[in-house]
Parts: C-alpha cells; sequence; structure tokens
C-alpha cells in the first residue's frame, strides 16, 4: 500500500520535531560536566561547602611560589622556549614551543617531567643539562620580578595572628632562593619554611610536597589553606586534602574550579580572600 505524499511529509516533519524535543531535553536535563560545575550557583555552593568543612580557625597557609606569589609564568615559559630553541633544535622540528601546550601541559611541573616529556629519547645527563641551562637563563632574566598585590599584606597578617606558613614549590632549591631574594622575601621563608618537591619522593602533582607541608606546620589538612596557580600544584594540594585557593595569574576560574579549588582571587587584596580570613580566624 503506498503512502500518499501529505502523509510522508507529515511523518517526516513529525519525527523531526520529536527528535529536536527530546535533544532539547537531554540538553536540559543533562548538561556537560563543565557547565555544571563551573556554574556560579555550583562555585558558591562549593564554596560555602569547603568553607563550613574547615577548621574554625585556620591555622596554617600553604604557598605555592612560581604564579602565586609572584605572577612568572610568562617568563618561565619564555625562558623554556628559548632555551629549546637553542640546546634542542631537534625538538617540535626546529618550531618554537607553543604557550597552549605549556599552558596545558608543562605549567607548574618539575623539570624532571617537563624535559622528559619534550625529550623523552635524551639521555638523562643531557636531559639535566638542558634544565640547568633553562634554570641559568631564568635566573638572568628575572631579577627585577615583583610579588603579587596583597602577598606582603598576607604574610603580615599571618605573622600578627601567629598564622603558620610555608612554601611549596616545584623549582630546585637553587632557583627557589633566587626568585625569593628577587621577591625581597627571602627572610620571610627560612628554610624550615621551604619545601622543594624535587626533593621529595614525588614532586607534584603528587602530594607528597604539601603533605611535608603539613607535617611541619604540624597541623591537620582541614586546619590549612594552599594557594595555587596551576594545575600541576592545585593537584598536588588537593590530593593531600587542603582545601585550595585558585590564583588566576595563568588559569580561568573554570578551569581551576573544576580541578577542585573552592574559590579563586586574582590576587591577595581580593574582598572574598580577606572576608575568609577573618571569618576562620
Amino acid at each position: 500500500m503506498s503512502i500518499s505524499c501529505p502523509f510522508r511529509f507529515y511523518l517526516a516533519l513529525t519525527v523531526v520535531v520529536l527528535t529536536l524535543r527530546s535533544n532539547c531535553v537531554a540538553a536540559f536535563c543533562f548538561p556537560s560536566r563543565l557547565s555544571v560545575r563551573t556554574s556560579k550557583s555550583y562555585i558558591r555552593s562549593r564554596q560555602n561547602s569547603v568553607v563550613m568543612s574547615i577548621s574554625p580557625h585556620i591555622k596554617g597557609i600553604c604557598f605555592d611560589m612560581d604564579g602565586t606569589l609572584t605572577n612568572s609564568d610568562d617568563l618561565h615559559f619564555e625562558t623554556y622556549r628559548d632555551t629549546l630553541l637553542k640546546f634542542a633544535p631537534e625538538y617540535n622540528d626546529g618550531r618554537p614551543l607553543e604557550r597552549a601546550f605549556y599552558d596545558q601541559k608543562l605549567s607548574g611541573s618539575a623539570n624532571e617531567i617537563i624535559v622528559p616529556m619534550l625529550l623523552p629519547h635524551w639521555p638523562q645527563e643531557r636531559m639535566e643539562q638542558l634544565w640547568l641551562a633553562k634554570e641559568a637563563l631564568y635566573r638572568e632574566r628575572s631579577a627585577n620580578i615583583s610579588p603579587l598585590p596583597g602577598v606582603i599584606r598576607l604574610l603580615d597578617w599571618c605573622t600578627e595572628n601567629k598564622i603558620g606558613y610555608v612554601l611549596v614549590t616545584n623549582a630546585p632549591r637553587v632557583e627557589c632562593l633566587h626568585t625569593l631574594h628577587s621577591l625581597k622575601l627571602k627572610d620571610r621563608f627560612h628554610d624550615s619554611k621551604i619545601i622543594i618537591g624535587q626533593e621529595m619522593a614525588k614532586p607534584k602533582p603528587f602530594p607528597d610536597a604539601y603533605k611535608e607541608g603539613l607535617r611541619r606546620l604540624d597541623l591537620a589538612a582541614k586546619e590549612c589553606i594552599a594557594f595555587e596557580d596551576s594545575f600541576s600544584g592545585l593537584a598536588s594540594a588537593v590530593a593531600a586534602g587542603i582545601p585550595t585557593v585558585a590564583v588566576l595569574t595563568s588559569r580561568s576560574e573554570a578551569e581551576m574550579i573544576d580541578r577542585g579549588a573552592f574559590m579563586s582571587v586574582k590576587d591577595f587584596d581580593e574582598p572574598s580572600l580577606w572576608a575568609l580570613l577573618e571569618a576562620k580566624n
């Protein structure tokens, strides 16, 4: 039995309408993970939940260094890019290191992770020579870096309120001390307050360095907060169980909240940060 043309038309139209309705319902009921986790209502809900889980009084703070105490990500990227062009011309067929790749895969990681990822076939000795050259060039270029706004204010607040603090970084010790000297913060972070990821069993993104920070502070994770700017550092702090504030020097709020930060700040003068500190003091 043949179907008339008008009937075929209405049948096809009905199928299209039902399909569109189905897709709209699915999109409404099952939005993407990122859109749900980074909506304003989700961020507020997560922030309130984590703040409630923090001890009534914050007793310790764990600071990352690069990208957190100072906005040094651009300088680190440029230094890695130029070092590779000079000492590893075979990398990427001679093309410069791409910023998007650096931000997503390398930023915040230790040299021992970065260089093997870029040049997996190089012998260990040559890898070490490359990252030493990179660090030497970075020290040449970083003499005039400055702290993020509010860093000194927060460190003074910690001292006045007897809040312990440590520095947890993947930077090599020589570079760490150089950076602290350039920032005029060396007197604020004595050796006992510095945890170097390279000197742990595993650097960031593993939790070892932050767990060592908690040990030195003699505090539980819920008694502290951490400040991090990179995916690697955030993963490390969150894995150690420390409520973590994202410092948005190189990442978006959406990316950092989606990876476990409970709130974000552009610098250490943000009113929302001080509201938290005063509420938990």
